[in-house]
Parts: structure tokens; sequence; C-alpha cells
């Protein structure tokens, strides 16, 4: 009998979205944490010092609920500060935030709850990991790269088709733009890869006209690999060149939607959705090979980011909640948010 229970809590363990909990099995008891706002998660992002997490939430409009930003604590989800705005990201000192919100970008001091300086006629923000340099949405078509000391555009990015995923190099030295039109209409799905020196503000290479969308664009933290996901599957390329580097994971036919690489580029975790799986999966950039899938979310992976020291990994998505990982175990620590689906460990 003790045999066969085990077996039931095997099963039940893998069937995360069924709402049924098998008597007898003994989940390991996870924190969860329910004092979220109840929104679709968009963004996932460390403190440089490990000790915060940035959650991004989608507003809906149903529930009266606008775009935001949690800070919490990133080892028991303890929340410590929420702004109120779209994009957002850390400063390498941790004490400061930049989100835009309204017609601009606000910076806050997130220890004394300050705001600092408010940067009109900024919308949706990308920062360098230096803060140094702060790309953002200028125009149809356009991104505007912006020195963070002296507030002055730099260099106007163009060319590039409709952008739903950047990245900037781990030095900084490069931009990428990985195309999101949806090609709606008689209009055909026309995208582009697109990867610029942002020293010189010149287009270092584009690979035009792809058939597919890109949910997700990053570089490997040597910055000599572009990891690129959309609805064919996970490519790495050359970030030099563009060339592609080894033949595109399909993984099932399954959409890539989020990539992040870990701090010592070892591993590659990937979030997908559709094809015959919806799990994150974590890879070894050397052979390929895949080290562990994680399947607990009740929805869409939508993010998914290392801490800067490699021991925590965050995902993120469609069922509200942000599970925060052992990222060398595989053990769920703690989980934040209330789902849209029940779950065994709420």
């Amino acid at each position: 009998m003790q045999a066969y229970k085990a077996k039931l809590c095997f099963v039940a363990s893998l069937i995360i979205t069924s709402a049924l909990i098998f008597a007898g099995c003994s989940y390991p008891r996870v924190p969860v944490i329910k004092d979220d706002p109840g929104a679709e998660v968009f963004g996932v992002e460390f403190s440089p010092d490990n000790r915060e997490i940035l959650i991004r939430y989608s507003g809906d409009s149903e529930y009266q609920i606008g775009d935001l930003a949690q800070i919490r604590d990133s080892k028991t989800g303890r929340l410590s500060r929420t702004l109120k705005g779209s994009s957002a990201s850390f400063f390498k000192d941790s004490n400061h935030v930049a989100i835009s919100a309204g017609k601009g970008l606000q910076i806050w001091d997130i220890k004394s709850g300050r705001l600092l300086r408010i940067q009109k006629g900024i919308g949706d923000i990308k920062l360098s990991r230096d803060g140094k340099i702060l790309a953002y949405w200028s125009g149809e078509k356009s991104i505007a790269l912006i020195n963070t000391r002296t507030w002055r555009k730099q260099h106007t990015l163009r060319e590039y088709s409709g952008s739903m995923s950047t990245a900037f190099s781990s030095d900084g030295r490069f931009f990428a733009s990985g195309g999101g039109d949806t090609g709606s209409g008689p209009t055909p799905l026309s995208n582009s890869l697109s990867v610029w020196n942002v020293q010189t503000g010149k287009l270092q290479w584009v690979i035009k006209g792809i058939e597919q969308q890109f949910f997700a664009v990053a570089f490997s933290p040597d910055g000599k690999v572009l990891a690129t996901g959309g609805q064919e599957g996970l490519a790495l390329r050359s970030a030099q060149t563009g060339k592609l580097l080894r033949p595109v994971y399909s993984d099932g036919g399954a959409y890539t939607h989020s990539i992040a690489f870990s701090p010592d580029g070892k591993v590659l975790v990937t979030a997908h959705s559709g094809g015959d799986a919806l799990r994150v999966m974590l890879r070894e950039m050397k052979t390929g090979r895949i080290i562990r899938n994680l399947s607990d979310h009740a929805g869409i992976v939508n993010v998914v980011a290392f801490s800067p020291d490699g021991t925590l990994l965050a995902t993120g998505g469609s069922d509200n909640t942000v599970d925060i990982w052992e990222a060398k175990s595989g053990k769920l620590l703690v989980i934040i948010g209330r789902r849209e689906y029940p779950n065994p460990f709420s």
C-alpha cells in the first residue's frame, strides 16, 4: 500500500494543472505569498546584490489594476515596495530603480522611497547592466540610447521591425532587438533580428524577412553568443556576425517565450509553451543536453531570470505567480501570488 501511495504521489506531482489532490501524498511545504496584485507577470529581475527581486505586472482594466512593479525579498518573497509603471530595472548599486510611468521615466531610491528624478518623454525602457546606458522606444521603428550620467541622447537606432524583445550584452558593447510584428491581415509576417554597436550606434548586423516573432533575445555572459526564442524554438547565433552556431532547438514544436543564461554561461534556461509541453527547461550550453525540466506554473511562463550569483532562478507567468527555485537542485523555495488555477502547494 505504501508503494502504491508513492506512485500516486509521483503521478500527482507531474499533473501540475490538475485540481486533484491524492489522499496520502506528502508534498513538500512551500511558502505561498498571497499579497500580490493578482495580475499577469511580464518581468522578473534580481537586484545586482542578489537580495531583492523586481516583479513587473501587466495591468488589467477589468479588475482596475494598472501596470506596476513590486520589489520583494528574493528568498522570502516579503514585499518591500510597490511602484506604478510598466518596464523597470535596477541600477548597479541595487538601491535605485528606473521605471517608465505615465509620460516619463522615474528614478526611485527604493530604500527611502524617495522619487529622485522625472525624465519626461521616455517610454518603455531597457537598462544596460552597468546602468550607464538606457534604451527606450522613441517612436515607430526607432530606439533611442540615453547616457544616464548626462541624460542626453547618445544614438537613435533604426531599421527594426516592431521590436518585441531587446537585450544589452553584459559588457554594454552591443544591443540586440528581435521583431514582433504580427503580420495581421493581408500583410505577411516579416520580422528582423538586429544587433547594434552601442558606442557608435552603427548596425553590426541584421537578418531581415524572418517569418516568426521573437519573444526573447539574450546575450551569453561573455558576449559571444546571442540566443533567440520565438515561434520556431531556440536558436544560438554568433553575436558578432549573426551566423547560426547550431541547428535550431524546436523542442517538440514549442514556442520559446523567455531566455536567460546562468552567470557562468554554462546553463541556458528557457520557457516554453505549445507543442508537447508547457515547461521551463535548463540546458547545458556545451552539449545542448537538457539537465532539468521545471513544471509548476498553471499557465504560460512569460519570463525567467537567474540571480547574479547563480544560486536562484525565478519564473513568472500568465497564472499571476512568480516561483523562486534553487537553481542547482531545482527545489521550489517560494511561490509569490495566488494562482489562477489550483496547484498542489496552495
